[in-house]
């Protein structure tokens, strides 16, 4: 495929990944309408369903693209402009003497309170 940076021919072939396999989901019936008569029309049905399930894995796979060039809005700090500021009135700067103290003590020092909840 093509590379996970954000430039217009990855973007392109992505969009192509949606469109190309839209389209043909749509003309699904033009596209079988040679091969259906009275005898086979549950095989064609059959070949439509597994036609329209390859079109929609084609999707599946440029949904994955969009979201390995990070155009997917799936994390927390995507949605920052929505989220509170956190208040720390008290805090303790531990970080730098860790290395002399033990696993609990470090983490012990590093909890801090912000007047009614630890956070």
């Amino acid at each position: 495929m093509s590379g996970n940076s954000l430039q217009i021919i990855p973007i392109m072939m992505t969009l192509m990944l949606f469109t190309g396999p839209l389209q043909s989901i749509i003309t699904v019936n033009d596209n079988f309408v040679n091969l259906a008569t009275k005898k086979n029309k549950t095989e064609v049905l059959q070949a439509k369903i597994i036609f329209i399930l390859c079109h929609l894995g084609c999707i599946a796979v440029g949904v994955w693209k969009l979201n390995s060039l990070g155009l997917i809005p799936n994390s927390r700090s995507d949605w920052l402009a929505w989220e509170s500021p956190v208040n720390v009135s008290n805090f303790c700067p531990a970080l730098s003497t860790t290395n002399y103290l033990d696993r609990r003590e470090s983490i012990s020092l590093l909890i801090h309170y912000d007047g009614s909840r630890l956070i």
